[in-house]
């Protein structure tokens, strides 16, 4: 004989499980029950039950009080919860695909690996909200409450989170590709290793966020109203992304400047892929280097020309043209593209005591005394002031080494007043 299949749940029935629980819906357990579609439980006081794995498609839940709630790995498919208080309710792994949930209270809510794909969440209440690797795809966050929540590796593709308060949200390794995150509250958000990419962040308050190792390309960072003021950048990638304007003061870029595309360029195996990263990496340190000279932070925007310069040589192949690639290195060693002025300093003192040691080695008088006489000489020359009958110098080697020297010298003190100028009249 078969068995009978048990009927799906009314509203009626629910009520009378209720009253024979002693009137209170707090540790009934019904697991696994099935309900009718689209029954209507709206306004009712479920605090504490217990639903888990529970078939509630369409539900109209408006209103009800479900705090405390146990609906783990239940189908809550296109709900009505509108309005009702999910606040400190168990729904991990709970399907909510589709439900509307506006203005709902889910502060402190557990919602870990839930599917939210769709779902309407706009002004709804969700601080301390734990949303660990939840799929909210597509879903609609307008100036919902999201402050603290705890959004680690979560799917926000495509989400709409215009004028959502992410302030101190967790969203470590988070996926946010293309979403909507216009006048969006970011400050202390912990975005590190999140993907941020085709991300529109316009107006957004990222104020002493956590961005390290992110994605933001191809981002739209533009506007008066973005705030990136003392934000923590080190080793995001920032291709094609667009920070014009945007307030960048006080940012934290690390201690090398170096940004995610030249980071990635080191690990790369592949040599074609390499230079293609690099020459990323150039352009990304080429806006970088423009929008800071716009806002007056000419220091920060030197850094980045020297990165840019650096990724620019890194990208040139050795062969068949090695000479610009060693020109280049040449270049970044003596003086640091133009600003590393102390490297001018020390290029100079190096050939100039270089020298005068083979001055003295390859000269005929090997006295201690002798050695000073020959780096008066190396110091003379290189300065190009002339020695004349100063120094009685009969060696022809030691001549024409000096007449070269003088050459470098010319170069040298040249380029440092270059470089010196240069940081000095920012």
């Amino acid at each position: 004989m078969a068995k009978a299949v048990a009927r799906p749940l009314a509203r009626k029935d629910l009520l009378r499980h209720i009253k024979r629980h002693g009137g209170k819906a707090e540790g009934l357990d019904l697991p696994r029950r099935e309900f009718e579609e689209n029954i209507n439980l709206s306004q009712l006081d479920l605090s504490g039950i217990m639903l888990r794995e529970a078939s509630l498609w369409y539900a109209r839940l408006e209103g009800a009080k479900l705090t405390g709630a146990h609906l783990e790995r239940a189908i809550l498919r296109g709900a009505y919860l509108e309005g009702a208080d999910l606040s400190g309710a168990h729904l991990e792994g709970a399907d909510l695909q589709g439900a509307h949930l506006e203005g709902v209270n889910l502060s402190g809510t557990h919602l870990k690996k839930a599917e939210l794909l769709k779902a309407h969440l706009e002004k709804a209440r969700l601080p301390y909200a734990h949303l660990e690797g939840a799929d909210l795809e597509e879903a609609r966050l307008d100036w919902a409450d999201l402050s603290g929540a705890h959004l680690k590796k979560a799917y926000l593709m495509n989400t709409h989170l215009e004028g959502a308060d992410l302030s101190g949200a967790h969203l470590e390794g988070a996926h946010l590709e293309n979403a909507s995150l216009e006048g969006a509250k970011l400050s202390n958000a912990h975005l590190e290793g999140a993907n941020l990419q085709g991300a529109n962040l316009q107006g957004a308050t990222l104020q002493q966020a956590h961005l390290q190792q992110a994605n933001l390309r191809d981002c739209d960072l533009r506007g008066v109203d973005t705030n990136l003021i003392k934000a923590d950048l080190e080793g995001a990638k920032l291709y094609i992304a667009d920070l014009f304007q945007a307030n960048i003061e006080g940012i934290n870029w690390g201690s090398k400047y170096i940004m995610g595309e030249e980071q990635e360029s080191e690990q790369e195996k592949d040599k074609d892929k390499k230079r293609e990263l690099l020459k990323e990496a150039a352009s990304v340190y080429r806006n970088l280097k423009r929008w800071n000279t716009e806002q007056g932070m000419y220091d920060v925007a030197g850094e980045f020309f020297f990165r840019e310069m650096t990724a620019k040589r890194k990208a040139l192949k050795w062969w068949p043209r090695p000479f610009p690639r060693i020109w280049s290195k040449f270049v970044s060693f003596i003086c640091g593209y133009g600003e590393r002025p102390l490297r001018a300093i020390i290029w100079a003192a190096s050939v100039i005591v270089g020298l005068a040691i083979i001055y003295f080695a390859i000269g005929t008088t090997w006295e201690l005394g002798a050695f000073g006489n020959y780096l008066y000489f190396s110091a003379l020359s290189f300065t190009t002031l002339g020695y004349g009958s100063w120094l009685e110098i009969s060696n022809a080697y030691i001549k024409g080494i000096g007449v070269f020297e003088s050459l470098i010298g010319i170069f040298t003190i040249a380029l440092f007043l270059i470089t010196f100028v240069r940081k000095m009249t920012r």
